[in-house]
């Protein structure tokens, strides 16, 4: 189940939704390698690539939230922090094993399914609070 990036999961933040689709990409990349079996480096490489994207991505989340003052951080935050604890038992497991039909299906179970879950629900709020808030701020100082 390879993931295509729709506008539907934008949230219209430019640089969220970049990171959104490399996010994605990354994971089909996973998901592939797993799926025909590479070699363990390759799915190394990208779960390590991916730990580290999501801890980027989520400080990135998460700042601009603190900075605006978003009213459902906390619940946002903690939707971030489960998913990285998650994310490394999940690398774990993929890691320790060469079964790539039990790996292809917690990549698309566990990861897509989050991430596509994440964007369409919590991000898309996150987004739109963004944009109400900086167009506020812009009514006010062309006042």
């Amino acid at each position: 189940m390879f993931v295509e990036w729709k506008d539907e999961l934008s949230i219209h933040i430019d640089e969220i939704d970049e990171q959104h689709k490399e996010f994605i990409n990354r994971l089909n990349m996973l998901f592939r390698a797993c799926q025909t079996g590479k070699a363990k480096e390759e799915v190394s490489d990208v779960m390590h690539f991916l730990e580290d994207y999501i801890l980027d991505h989520f400080f990135c989340e998460e700042t601009v939230q603190s900075i605006l003052k978003y009213p459902d951080f906390e619940k946002h935050k903690k939707q971030h922090d489960d998913f990285v604890e998650t994310f490394i038992d999940l690398k774990q497991k993929i890691l320790s094993s060469t079964d790539t039909e039990k790996n292809s299906k917690l990549v698309k179970d566990v990861l897509i399914n989050w991430l596509i879950e994440h964007i369409a629900a919590s991000d898309k709020a996150v987004g739109a609070f963004i944009k109400e808030t900086i167009d506020g701020r812009k009514k006010i100082t062309s006042l």
